[in-house]
């Protein structure tokens, strides 16, 4: 089969293989014996590429599923509580120098061992994947789509059960918005997705009647606009504003009309689509 149809069952190998390895604790004493050495020199060489060439293209082929399993076994090494055992700056040569699988496998990963955590430097590496959170002038910089879905749903995790404000508005802002470009129209469902589940993960046991559940984000009517999500409709005038401050803010220039930054695939009317 061709070799782009291996990625993602690759990746998923790997991810299976790395759930079988202990947790880092058990009945709260540390039972774990990997390192950040077993860890840095079990990834694949990229001096592989190099013999790849010379012998052909199974070689590649074998050489590119062993990254995208390693990036599989990043993210269970996360879900295990092993990751934290990496420096940041093994982190940076990973989301610099890796594959999309390996990418997406070191932010959730890194989220799913901090999950509940709201740790600041994770927060600003899932955010560095998020392009509506890039300031204006770096909003340009091209992110994956599966990446932009991973970072998303890595900060759901990070900020689970937290009820926090910002990441709850956002998120819910990001549901219903619009492409602004051709670019945001790649795998929209996926990033979307993503985000409904996100919103959930942040929320999570913050739905009930009493007085601290949902404390500081009922004005958000959170339930109201998910109804309206679901149903579709016409935006009331406090949804189209709130849309179009996001917009403006994701926008890599408040006064730019160029027509590449303008969606041509999808038209937008009054209604939600």
């Amino acid at each position: 089969c061709p070799a782009d149809m291996k990625v993602w069952p690759e990746f998923h190998n790997g991810v299976s293989a790395g759930l079988r390895l202990p947790l880092q604790t058990k009945a709260g004493e540390s039972v774990s014996k990997i390192t950040r050495t077993w860890i840095v020199y079990n990834r694949p060489s990229n001096s592989n590429q190099t013999e790849s060439q010379n012998n052909g293209n199974s070689s590649e082929t074998n050489t590119q599923g062993l990254n995208h399993a390693h990036g599989g076994l990043l993210m269970a090494l996360g879900m295990r509580g092993h990751l934290t055992a990496l420096e940041m700056t093994d982190i940076f040569d990973y989301l610099t120098h890796g594959s999309i699988t390996t990418t997406v496998g070191t932010l959730l990963g890194m989220a799913a061992n901090m999950r509940g955590t709201c740790d600041i430097a994770v927060s600003k590496m899932l955010c560095l994947h998020i392009p509506s959170l890039i300031p204006q002038h770096f909003s340009t910089i091209d992110v994956a789509s599966a990446v932009q879905a991973a970072a998303v749903a890595g900060a759901g995790l990070l900020y689970e059960g937290s009820c926090h404000r910002m990441m709850t508005e956002f998120l819910l802002n990001e549901i219903g918005k619009r492409p602004s470009s051709d670019g945001n129209v790649s795998d929209r469902e996926a990033y979307t997705l993503a985000c409904g589940i996100a919103l959930g993960m942040v929320n999570l046991c913050k739905g009930g009647n009493d007085a601290d559940s949902g404390a500081g984000i009922a004005d958000l009517r959170i339930e109201d606009r998910l109804c309206r999500y679901i149903i579709g409709g016409l935006d009331d005038a406090e949804m189209r504003r709130r849309r179009e401050e996001t917009d403006r803010l994701s926008l890599p220039s408040a006064s730019s009309s160029n027509n590449s930054e303008r969606c041509s695939c999808i038209y937008e009317g009054e209604s939600i689509n």
